[in-house]
């Protein structure tokens, strides 16, 4: 037992399903993450999930999602078009 649990802070929200999966594909294996209310917002579509992240990973986060075009609350992401 390592005696050290992160604190998980929310990066981001978004209510599209897409979003989350292309979120979920990009993070897998290499940040500690959760979706959080994943599956109420894929019932309730106006209401949002929001990514929450290990607090030491923001910056990596931040990083790596910062390669796509989003329809976010919370992160700055991609360039216009």
């Amino acid at each position: 037992m390592s005696g050290h649990e992160p604190t998980f802070v929310k990066v981001l929200e978004t209510s599209s399903q897409t979003d989350i999966a292309i979120i979920k594909s990009a993070l897998e294996g290499v940040v500690e993450y959760y979706i959080r209310n994943e599956n109420v917002a894929a019932t309730l579509p106006y209401l949002y999930a929001a990514l929450m992240v290990a607090e030491d990973d923001v910056p990596r986060v931040t990083e790596i999602l910062s390669e796509f075009r989003f329809n976010i609350i919370g992160l700055k992401t991609g360039s216009p078009q």
